[in-house]
């Protein structure tokens, strides 16, 4: 048995190398270089000993903490993404930013709208996995990049919203389709249609035309885009599964807007929505008044 100083000195040497928390920097080499080795061998081999067990005990601590740092992915629906207040926040100062500009409401209203277009546009053509529910995820979100500017805004959306949706718990995969769908919504930023996600979000997206968007309480003063948007009285966005077709229904008031002034500020808008509908295996209705456009 050790001595009571050797003893003493064995109990300080372990306290202050559990109180490092380095032991993959300690290897028994330099332990043999060490002073101690004038201990006598049964005290030596007890030290030797207790040390090894402490470095085990130290490693499932560390391996026990790191894991309790992961966060396992979730399957994270619509309803969290409503009930986060970041979110809340971004989508009402994106809306307050479009406001400050004059541009028509992009708000709640708006991007619920989108939510709830784009995943019945999806269920209703059969997808019966996540992807609904991601599409209407990247609808509620599409906007948010209005937030920083319009400029780019469905860039700047894309990277706000994989940041949120990842704190909220989302796997890497589900908030990278997302993000993706959102960062290729407009085509006037050199959006793509490259998933089902992003095929309906531009549909539904492009198909709110309506006069309750227009802030301007004065008719007089408004611009072509106040004019349009007044004027189209019901847009009605449907599917048709078995046919094979998406139809935007509107009805527009001709004394506030002609159909020419629809497409010269909404043909490139059309055109995109009919590449989205191409990706999904259908054809792009627009039907105005009553009489076939597209």
């Amino acid at each position: 048995m050790p001595s009571e100083d050797e003893g003493e000195l064995f109990g300080s040497s372990v306290k202050v190398l559990h109180s490092y928390r380095h032991l993959a920097e300690v290897n028994w080499q330099s332990l043999n270089d060490h002073p101690l080795t004038a201990l006598p061998w049964d005290a030596w081999f007890v030290l030797k000993c207790s040390l090894a067990f402490a470095e085990k005990v130290i490693a499932r601590k560390c391996s026990q903490e790191a894991s309790a740092m992961i966060i396992e992915p979730k399957l994270i629906m619509l309803e969290d993404v409503k009930a986060s207040e970041k979110v809340q926040t971004f989508i009402r100062l994106s809306d307050e930013q479009m406001e400050a500009i004059g541009y028509t409401e992009h708000g709640f209203r708006h991007v619920s709208l989108v939510a709830h277009n784009a995943r019945r546009l999806l269920q209703e053509l059969g997808f019966n996995d996540r992807q609904p529910e991601l599409a209407a995820i990247a609808g509620y979100l599409h906007d948010v990049g209005n937030m920083i500017s319009r400029i780019m805004h469905s860039k700047t959306g894309a990277v706000i919203a994989l940041n949120l949706l990842l704190e909220l718990g989302m796997s890497p995969d589900e908030a990278g389709a997302v993000a993706a769908a959102i960062g290729n919504h407009d085509e006037q930023e050199g959006g793509a249609i490259i998933s089902p996600i992003t095929a309906a979000v531009v549909i539904a997206d492009k198909a709110d035309v309506h006069r309750s968007r227009v802030r301007n309480p004065n008719m007089a003063a408004f611009d072509i885009h106040d004019r349009i948007n007044y004027a189209a009285q019901q847009a009605l966005l449907s599917v048709n599964p078995r046919e094979r077709t998406i139809t935007l229904d509107l009805t527009i008031d001709l004394s506030i807007g002609s159909v020419f002034e629809y497409f010269e500020i909404f043909m490139s808008r059309m055109l995109f929505s009919r590449k989205a509908a191409e990706f999904l295996g259908c054809r792009y209705r627009l039907v105005i008044n009553g009489v076939p456009m597209l």
